[in-house]
């Protein structure tokens, strides 16, 4: 029973990528396949190159001084903290929150099996990480030290070993917000408050990176003390992947000592936490007119609702509007030094405008709102489809929770960061109109590429929120677009001003965005009906 749930989760993890509908029918399967090998060697690539530069700048000068065991010791902290980070905000949904616990717990199948099950996928999600981090550290101390063959066997032993303590972290932080939030009638705020201190943790560290750097290499010494003494278990690890094959055991057994009674006591309260009946306010029934709308604003207000209900909906597809009023505070304050580096950068010389409208679109076009928006509807999509209403004013409501989510933070960017930074206003109004096109240029895209590539069997929202196929595509094609403007400007800067180029493009988008809209209007509201 264990292998079959095992392979069922495996299974409903890759038709994230396919994309199915109710019967559970491939969407170009090979397409997409090819589509995520080449993407995700494209990110392992970059991700790894720039953990080969940290690993550069940190382990020559820590094994010059007989400290190899430190360098690991930093890479595995490293690894754990990032795979906590970024897998924390799908713990809970994965384990606790899924669609089919109710299903699985109605059969003869113990909970520890179906936990278990549920844990290896984060498992294999953490190993990502681990491998993505480790490699390329592995690869500079053996071009460092010498390669010797058993101890290249014992760190890929750590590479393997090592997610057990972030699934371990991950899991009992996913288990205190779980019984916490189990009887909160809004437990989305929790989960969110948490996902935004946990990612301004991560940006935070981000940016301290270079000081922490120089702090290691300069109190190597001091530096392992306090790991020794606080993180006992990493010193273990980073003496076993230097070659000790004594350390390794006794970082193996801590790590499968704690990952099993943290799982045994996640087992024993499984069932409790995934079948407590969430706390509910008590409402008096009293007379009162019946409050009615129009079919346009109640399929609106059924967006925005579930927008504000889902945590990592908001975190994953509102994220930008944050980074936009970051982006103006930085402006504000930061100016002087802004222009600093286009200064020095060239190419950004003279190019402010051009740089701002860039800017603010790359964020805009990573709030990928209604990517996901169909594939949300779930099993439950045909409620929608057999009431009495046109499927286009079903896709329309998608659509305008997508603009009224985007379109006021990325227009008060343009006009804020525009006017600090002296654009002139004919460059700012050039600029707020190919924002507010690239922003509905980006609504229908997400909502023709999650008709293409919908998934209606998933279990998580978090996952089809966050790794799904049409997810993927909607953000390479609004990127893909932002490369096209700069490409563009590019080729034209020398005999055209800014405001010109800008207002080109902005009006060859216009375009495309009208017959996308049409082919949605058409072929979409189509497709939509029989899903």
């Amino acid at each position: 029973m264990l292998k079959a749930l095992l392979n069922k989760q495996i299974l409903e993890f890759f038709s994230l990528f396919t994309g199915s509908g109710k019967m559970g029918k491939k969407s170009n399967k090979k397409g997409m396949t090819v589509l995520y090998a080449v993407v995700f060697a494209y990110v392992f690539g970059a991700g790894g190159f720039m953990m080969y530069q940290i690993a550069d700048a940190l382990c020559p000068s820590l094994c010059s001084v007989g400290m190899g065991w430190l360098f690991f010791a930093i890479i595995g902290l490293m690894s754990v903290s990032l795979s906590v980070i970024f897998g924390i905000f799908t713990t809970q949904p994965m384990l606790y929150d899924a669609k089919d616990n109710d299903l699985l717990l109605s059969f003869p199948i113990s909970a520890s099996k179906i936990l278990f099950s549920r844990m290896f996928l984060l498992y294999l999600q953490n190993l990502i990480f681990s491998l993505l981090i480790f490699i390329p550290a592995v690869v500079v101390y053996n071009s460092t030290v010498g390669t010797q063959p058993l101890t290249l066997v014992l760190q890929v032993i750590v590479m393997i070993i090592l997610p057990l303590l972030s699934l371990v972290v991950e899991c009992v932080v996913g288990w205190i917000v779980a019984v916490i939030t189990s009887k909160m009638r809004r437990k989305n705020i929790v989960t969110l408050v948490l996902s935004v201190a946990l990612l301004g943790a991560y940006f935070y560290l981000t940016t301290k990176m270079t000081d922490y750097m120089e702090y290691i290499t300069g109190n190597a010494q001091q530096l392992g003390a306090k790991i020794i003494n606080a993180f006992y278990p990493f010193y273990q690890m980073g003496r076993g992947a230097c070659g000790e094959i004594s350390s390794l055991l006794v970082f193996t057994g801590i790590s499968l000592v704690v990952f099993a009674i943290v799982y045994f006591i996640l087992s024993i309260s499984f069932i409790k936490i995934t079948t407590t009946k969430k706390g509910a306010k008590k409402v008096k029934y009293t007379g009162q007119m019946l409050e009615t709308m129009s079919v346009s604003s109640a399929l609106f207000k059924k967006e925005l609702n579930r927008f504000f209900a889902t945590p990592m909906y908001m975190l994953n597809c509102g994220l930008g509007v944050i980074f936009h009023i970051v982006i103006i505070v930085f402006v504000i304050v930061k100016k002087d030094a802004l222009f600093e580096v286009f200064s020095v950068i060239t190419v950004f010389e003279h190019h402010t405008l051009a740089m701002l409208v860039a800017l603010t679109c790359a964020v805009a076009g990573m709030d990928l709102v209604t990517a996901p928006a169909v594939s949300l509807e779930g099993k439950n999509i045909w409620i929608l489809q057999t009431m009495p209403l046109d499927s286009w004013q079903v896709l329309k409501a998608k659509l305008k929770l997508h603009l009224t989510i985007n379109l006021p933070s990325s227009v008060l960017c343009i006009a804020l960061t525009g006017a600090f930074m002296d654009v002139g206003v004919v460059g700012i109004i050039t600029a707020e109109a190919f924002t507010i096109i690239f922003v509905c240029f980006c609504a229908v895209i997400g909502l023709i590429c999650n008709l293409k590539i919908p998934n209606l069997n998933w279990t998580s929202e978090a996952v089809v929120i966050k790794q799904s196929a049409s997810v993927l595509v909607s953000m390479l094609v609004n990127l893909g677009t932002i490369f096209a403007f700069g490409g563009l400007y590019y080729l034209l800067q020398r005999f055209l001003p800014a405001e010109i180029i800008i207002l080109i493009f902005a009006i060859v988008l216009l375009a495309v965005t009208a017959v996308f809209t049409r082919n949605l209007k058409i072929n979409g509201s189509k497709k939509f009906s029989y899903l």
